[in-house]
């Protein structure tokens, strides 16, 4: 298993899981600067270094995000684009949420609890999340990903926020996995119309609806509008 410096190559997947780390705990991510920012697909995860932020969004431009807080990882991301004056890797980061393609496991949990047990579910932090989502036995120190830098040497003490963050992409990918496994369940359980789920279900291969038929082709689908968090209008960029 890769855990690399992004080395410019796309990263192949279903969907991407992101986690970035900024310069304090319990600073406002929209205004402190972005110290580590991490991706993965389950068989490659990554650290791409704060100035690769805007190529990164380049090569991945039509990618599914899932990550821990939409909303404050896109002000982050935002933030930093603006700083860095890169409009059109900023473009790309509001297309990700105009085209319902920022998927935040925290919301999705809050809706999946609320079709089961009714309520007012609240939000969970991303680790009372992998607590829920992921079993125990993959939690191990064994399964963690170790940041290994392009030069073979491993991530040392200095760069704490990357191995946070690698960890973090590790729990969210895991996590957005089960829940679309419980979403197939669910729907399933609850007889929503085939037509219905298959034009909603964000990433992956379609199950068949209760009538058991095939699910469409895959140029057919598109992604679902789950994530919850449509950001503010979008600034002139130009």
């Amino acid at each position: 298993m890769s855990q690399l410096e992004w080395d410019g190559q796309a990263l192949a997947g279903d969907f991407l899981a992101l986690a970035i780390h900024t310069a304090g705990p319990g600073t406002d991510p929209a205004v402190t600067p972005i110290i580590a920012f991490a991706a993965g697909t389950g068989d490659r995860r990554c650290v791409i270094r704060p100035e690769q932020l805007g190529d990164f969004l380049r090569v991945h431009r039509a990618a599914t995000i899932a990550c821990h807080d939409a909303a404050a990882l896109h002000w982050a991301i935002d933030e930093h684009l603006g700083r860095s004056g890169d409009s059109s890797a900023r473009q790309i980061l509001w297309e990700y949420s105009r085209a319902c393609r920022l998927h935040d496991v925290q919301l999705l949990d809050q809706l999946l609890r609320l079709a089961h047990f009714g309520g007012d579910p609240r939000p969970l932090d991303l680790d009372r999340l992998a607590t829920l989502y992921i079993d125990r036995a993959d939690m191990s120190d064994a399964s963690r990903p170790t940041p290994w830098l392009s030069s073979g040497e491993p991530v040392g003490a200095d760069e704490g926020p990357a191995v946070r963050a690698l960890r973090e992409v590790d729990d969210v990918g895991k996590i957005y996995r089960k829940q679309l496994s419980q979403s197939d369940r669910l729907a399933q359980r609850l007889r929503i119309p085939r037509a219905i789920y298959r034009a909603v279900r964000p990433v992956g291969p379609r199950p068949p609806g209760p009538g058991g038929d095939r699910a469409p082709p895959r140029g057919r689908q598109r992604a679902a509008p789950v994530q919850g968090c449509r950001p503010r209008a979008a600034p002139n960029l130009r």
